[in-house]
């Protein structure tokens, strides 16, 4: 009966025994899960707070690039803008050459006129130089007449005057107003900019970044529309 318990008793607790090793291990497994979720868990935090620090540094960083390329457009637009006001300065010191600025009244007219070839032409000036058009609309006329096929009629506008923002010169209408060529100071002026614009940023701005890389963009755009003739070219 003693050697009967005793083998119950030692079947109990190797069973025990058992059992807690068990219970042990798991409970390792269940810690060793839990911290490499944990570990699994902060590394994916880390991964995205990195992923989020480069990102706004990439942000920052092409904010800044493009403050940079705005400050520098607003300074070139602002030279371009002074020289256009120096120019125009200029050109209302000339008007006071008063044997120049008739010689140029007569050219935009005339030039007018051959644009026009309308019969009926009437002519808008400032009102300050309303005797002076007078003075050669006549000489302009005659001239057309007799270089071109159209006879042309010349009037001069009374009651819609350019304004002073025309800086001077004429605008040339016909068909009551539904033609209109605009020979004013600033209309030749804003002509003349925009086809010296690439000369001068060039002498202004040669050395700029922003200007290098428009270059370089105008170039690569070029090169690409010359491939594609050649290559329309060989198809034919």
């Amino acid at each position: 009966m003693e050697k009967f318990k005793f083998a119950i008793k030692r079947y109990k607790n190797d069973q025990l025994r058992v059992i807690n090793d068990k219970a042990d291990r798991e409970e390792e497994f269940e810690l060793a899960k839990i911290k490499n979720e944990a570990n699994n868990k902060n590394e994916d935090v880390f991964k995205r707070m990195e992923d989020n620090i480069k990102v706004a540094e990439k942000i920052f960083k092409s904010r800044k690039t493009n403050e940079c390329r705005m400050s520098e457009m607003k300074v070139r637009f602002d030279m371009v803008e002074k020289i256009e006001e120096d120019a125009k300065a200029k050109l209302k010191i000339q008007k006071a050459d008063l044997p120049t600025y008739r010689a140029l009244l007569k050219q935009l007219i005339k030039q007018g006129l051959i644009k026009l070839l309308e019969e009926d032409v009437e002519i808008r000036c400032l009102r300050e130089d309303e005797a002076l058009v007078r003075e050669v609309m006549g000489g302009c006329e005659r001239e057309f007449n007799e270089e071109c096929e159209v006879k042309t009629k010349i009037v001069v506008s009374t009651q819609n005057y350019l304004v002073a923002a025309d800086l001077g010169g004429v605008t040339l209408t016909s068909l009551k107003g539904r033609i209109v060529c605009d020979n004013t100071l600033r209309a030749r002026l804003s002509y003349c900019l925009q086809l010296l614009l690439p000369e001068i940023r060039e002498l202004l701005f040669h050395d700029s970044d922003l200007y290098l890389a428009q270059r370089k963009k105008e170039k690569k755009e070029a090169d690409l529309q010359r491939r594609r003739a050649v290559a329309e070219n060989q198809k034919h």
